[in-house]
């Protein structure tokens, strides 16, 4: 149950009801009871008019209350920063990726329908909740943050995407969406009904005398509430037949109002209207048509059962009395009304049907309705005895065989996801692997490629299956991917080929130069489509062959360029591409980098000035180009920034985060290069500023001050709470007035967040990873340069201990004035908590 609290349709709402109070009240005052007095007919009708308003309050109650079809929000924010890169890949037709759904299975090239949790059953929340990614038609919308499916449209009073969206009905206080229509309709009904009976009884009351209305004052109050009410019920049947003739035109039309105004036409399904108004309806408008398709699935049925017995249960009795029944014109007449109402075939269908008689037969019913016949089938033992078996055998490149032979293939590609034996699944993969071979025929084999991508992406993968077929299947697939004309087809190869990388890992390491030099024939001379799964194959290469990427950099260099300094926005996927590929290969290459390498950083700068969202992976590569302590890089970086202070104002928190995490990189490794008086102070002043909100003139203080009053509020690791001590401590050296003020509460502050013991983690434990086999070159340099951080190697006691002494002798010395503050009350407290350490001023 939903409500809306939107004032304007509470309102409505009131006068709705008090306008049907107002109406039974006349009719049974001043209508009814003085013409019919107390008779069995004033009775009836008062009986009949009260059904028909008790009706209508509750369908008017349903419609209020009921969900229109809300579209549910995405459990994580959408990054709005993709906008332009879904829009893109919508048009060219590529799937978008949604981070409420989860799954990476072909059935990502199905359109499924959305549903609301609200009207959905249990597996079909689950089904929504296991779907990562949605159809072309699928849209982002700017209002809810939300991804909606094909004609939902946003409602801007509701603030929510709705489902087949007609319009913001404010009588209902509601929208009228796709499922609550029907209950509109039936409030439209009961209203229409309520206002003729209405006026029926004041046409009789008015040719009928009133024996009660001899009084002038009542018969004039009754004139006054007669007319008021057939004013009443005229609008109302005016503006319930207006209402009703257009909700009944989009249905049969299937275009909303929306729609409608929008022109989007492209959605109708030119479906009949029969169907429309069932699929609006939901019942059975011809119920002996339902009997009759009920007996013809009875008895074309097939039963599986365990049991033997199942096949005895329907009698000889029954079998022959449906026999009898069908025959002649009752049979013709079922199968016209089968082909009317549920068997809508066009033109292009027939031809199918014409040329492929068996398309959809037993074999593709088993694929299709795998989770319904789970507890029904051992798909092993049917693979294992038959299956298995057929497909062993040598083809004979008949088109019976190859037809059959793509089905069973197809079946084994969905069942090993649904319920097939965990392991050991050598005699599937040995079975898959040997219809890629170049005996079949190209349909059969990329049949069998979709079916091996399949069985290595489901959850019960064991590489241990799978290590005796390594050479076999990346061979397999590069010939596949050599004979294959068409970009769908390579795009498969490519994404399996990709997968079996991604799942084997380390074990593909010897086998990564022919993959290589296919894919890099396949980027040249290949369509520009099916670059984006190319260079997905180098960046899972690259992780694979770690420091040993420098053989293969070269050649990636050459590559990089035209997707990096791309400006065409259709190739923003491209471009994302690249920039994860250079990233990968930067972490991975020893320094010193190669100069092609190095080149590749004066792209970066001109990228962000153009596409503010690639802000995030630039930080991140120049970071990794920083560890490297390259002199040489200088001049690059120094264009990153400027870049960085053009674009810095317009730009959300997390960008900025990621350009001051560069920032500190590029201090770590460069502090101790002389560069000239100022540089690096004139980089941190606007940095101060972005951070603090603040203006020049008062930087100072409103740091300080903001340190010593919200530090201790958050929660700090040990790390960022010694590295926070030692960046205030150097304030104690600047001969400002408002340092001495601030003192006291500094130096408080300073011995909350000293550790008892001064100790801390070790670089080493600090940069901790559990699989060192995952360890890049990047990782390493990071590790080095933690090393050589104040926050391990200088001692916190000892520089409060001397920081303090620097501060008492400069201000003692600045005259009598200063020699009558708290220095005793202040070093006896330090005292007090250096002893901890046995330390003492």
């Amino acid at each position: 149950m939903i409500y809306r609290i939107d004032p304007c349709g509470i309102v409505c709402v009131l006068l709705a009801y008090a306008a049907v109070i107002y109406a039974d009240y006349v009719v049974i005052v001043w209508l009814v009871s003085p013409v019919y007095g107390g008779t069995f007919w004033s009775s009836l009708h008062i009986f009949g008019f009260n059904v028909i308003i008790l009706l209508l309050i509750l369908s008017h109650i349903r419609t209020m209350f009921s969900d229109p079809g809300v579209v549910p929000l995405s459990q994580t924010r959408v990054d709005f920063s993709d906008l332009r890169t879904l829009n893109t890949r919508n048009k060219k037709g590529y799937l978008v990726k949604n981070s409420l759904y989860s799954n990476d299975h072909d059935s990502d090239y199905v359109n499924f329908q959305s549903m609301t949790v609200q009207n959905s059953s249990d597996s079909d929340s689950e089904t929504l909740l296991k779907n990562k990614y949605v159809g072309e038609d699928w849209t982002v919308c700017g209002r809810c943050e939300a991804y909606r499916p094909p004609r939902a449209h946003h409602c801007r009073i509701c603030k929510r995407c709705v489902r087949k969206m007609d319009h913001h009905c404010p009588w209902v206080n509601n929208c009228v969406g796709e499922f609550n229509q029907k209950f509109f309709l039936q409030f439209l009904l009961y209203v229409g009904l309520a206002s003729v009976y209405c006026i029926i009884l004041v046409i009789v009351a008015w040719l009928t005398e009133c024996s009660e209305c001899k009084n002038e004052k009542i018969r004039q109050t009754r004139v006054m509430h007669s007319i008021c009410i057939t004013v009443e019920c005229s609008l109302f049947c005016l503006f319930v037949l207006a209402v009703c003739c257009d909700q009944m035109q989009a249905i049969v039309t299937d275009e909303t109002a929306v729609e409608q105004v929008q022109r989007r036409g492209a959605y109708r399904s030119y479906k009949s209207k029969y169907t429309l108004l069932r699929e609006v309806f939901g019942t059975d408008l011809n119920i002996p048509i339902m009997k009759l398709r009920s007996i013809l699935l009875l008895i074309v049925a097939i039963e599986y059962s365990h049991n033997a017995k199942a096949n005895s249960e329907i009698g000889r009795d029954d079998i022959e009395t449906g026999k009898n029944y069908f025959r002649g014109e009752k049979v013709q007449k079922a199968c016209l009304n089968l082909m009317n109402h549920y068997l809508m075939l066009n033109e292009e269908d027939l031809n199918c049907w014409d040329e492929e008689p068996e398309s959809f037969g037993i074999i593709n019913a088993l694929g299709l309705i795998a989770d319904e016949l789970y507890d029904e089938i051992d798909f092993d033992q049917l693979f294992n005895n038959y299956f298995a078996p057929f497909l062993a055998t040598q083809s004979d490149n008949s088109l019976w065989s190859n037809v059959l032979r793509r089905r069973i293939l197809w079946v084994c590609g969905v069942w090993v996801s649904v319920k097939f034996v965990k392991s050991p699944r050598d005699h599937l993969y040995g079975a898959l692997l040997f219809n890629m071979g170049q005996n079949f025929n190209i349909v059969v084999r990329i049949s069998a490629c979709n079916a091996f991508r399949s069985a290595i992406d489901d959850f019960d993968f064991d590489v241990e299956d799978l290590r005796p077929f390594i050479a076999t299947s990346i061979g397999l697939l590069i010939n596949l991917l050599k004979i294959c004309s068409e970009v769908d087809a390579k795009a498969l190869v490519l994404s399996t080929l990709l997968l079996l990388i991604g799942r084997l890992g380390s074990e593909v390491k010897a086998y990564v130069e022919p993959v290589l030099n296919e894919v890099s024939q396949l980027w040249f001379s290949g369509d520009i489509f099916l670059r984006n799964p190319a260079l997905s194959i180098f960046t899972a290469i690259v992780k694979i062959l770690k420091s040993d990427s420098i053989k293969i950099c070269h050649g990636l260099c050459q590559i990089l360029p035209s997707t990096i300094s791309s400006k065409d926005d259709a190739d923003v996927c491209l471009t994302e591409d690249g920039l994860e590929l250079l990233q990968v290969l930067i972490e991975n290459v020893a320094a010193p980098f190669p100069k092609d390498l190095t080149d590749l950083a004066n792209l970066l700068p001109d990228l962000m000035a153009s596409q503010t969202e690639y802000l995030k992976t630039v930080c991140q590569i120049m970071g990794a180009y920083l560890t490297a302590k390259m002199p040489e890089f200088l001049d690059n970086f120094a264009k990153f920034i400027s870049k960085c202070f053009e674009i810095m104002d317009g730009v959300i928190s997390e960008a900025k985060i990621a350009f001051l995490k560069t920032f500190i990189i590029f201090v770590k490794c460069y502090g101790h290069v002389a560069f000239p008086h100022g540089y690096i102070a004139s980089y941190v002043s606007p940095i101060v500023q972005w951070c603090f909100h603040i203006t020049q003139s008062r930087r100072k203080t409103a740091m300080l001050t903001s340190w010593i009053e919200h530090f201790h509020l958050g929660t700090h690791s040990a790390y960022t709470k010694k590295l926070y001590a030692l960046a205030i401590l150097p304030w104690l050296s600047i001969p400002e007035r408002f340092i001495v003020s601030l003192f006291p509460k500094m130096m408080h502050t300073l011995f909350q967040v000293v550790p008892p013991d001064d100790s801390l983690c070790s670089p080493d434990d600090y940069y901790n990873y559990e699989d060192q086999e995952s360890i890049s070159e990047n990782d390493q340099r990071l590790r080095l340069m933690m090393r050589e951080d104040p926050v391990f190697t200088s001692s916190l006691p000892d520089e409060i201990c001397r920081s303090y002494r620097h501060f008492k002798s400069y201000w003692l010395s600045q005259g009598p004035e200063f020699e009558r503050l708290w220095w005793d009350d202040v070093e006896a407290e330090i005292n007090r908590d250096l002893s901890k350490f046995n330390l003492a001023l």
